[in-house]
C-alpha cells in the first residue's frame, strides 16, 4: 500500500519511540505524506537525527524529551503538541523496550516492570491524554 504524499496534509501526528527504528520510520512517513509531526523519546540524540530526517521530508517537527512512563511528562509532551500546532490527529504509540531473549524464570522484577512500564502502562498514559 502505497500513502499519497498529501493524505496526512493539514494532519497533526504524535509519535512515540521516535529516536529510532520503527518510529523514527514512521514519523519520517508521517512528514512524507504532509504531515505536521511531534516526536517523543527518552534519547535525545536520537529525536535530533529523527528531527533532521523529518524536516528533510519536508514536515514542520517539534521533538520532545519525555519518558512514557510517567503521566507528568506524557501530559507535558500532548501539551506542548497541541500548543505548538493547534491539534492532534494521529498517534502512533510506538515506545517499547527490548529485553534479551531469556526464560521467564530468569527475567528479574525490574526488567519485568520496565517492560510493563513502557510498553503497557505507556501506551495507556498516551492515549488518556491523547483521546481528549
Amino acid at each position: 500500500m502505497t500513502v499519497s504524499s498529501t493524505a496526512f496534509t493539514g494532519k497533526v501526528a504524535f509519535v512515540t519511540g521516535a529516536g529510532s527504528g520503527i518510529g523514527r520510520t514512521t514519523a519520517v512517513a508521517f512528514a512524507r505524506a504532509g504531515a505536521r509531526v511531534a516526536l517523543a523519546d527518552l534519547s535525545a540524540d536520537g529525536l535530533r537525527e529523527t528531527a533532521r530526517l523529518v524536516e528533510e521530508a519536508g514536515g514542520p517537527v517539534l521533538a520532545l524529551t519525555r519518558d512514557v512512563t510517567s503521566e507528568d511528562e506524557v501530559g507535558s509532551a500532548l501539551d506542548d503538541t497541541i500548543q505548538a500546532f493547534g491539534r492532534l490527529d494521529v498517534a502512533c504509540n510506538n515506545a517499547g523496550v527490548e529485553q534479551p531473549v531469556t526464560s521467564a524464570a530468569d527475567i528479574t522484577k525490574d526488567e519485568w516492570d520496565r517492560a510493563v512500564g513502557v510498553s503497557l502502562t505507556g501506551m495507556f498514559l498516551c492515549m488518556k491524554h491523547q483521546i481528549p
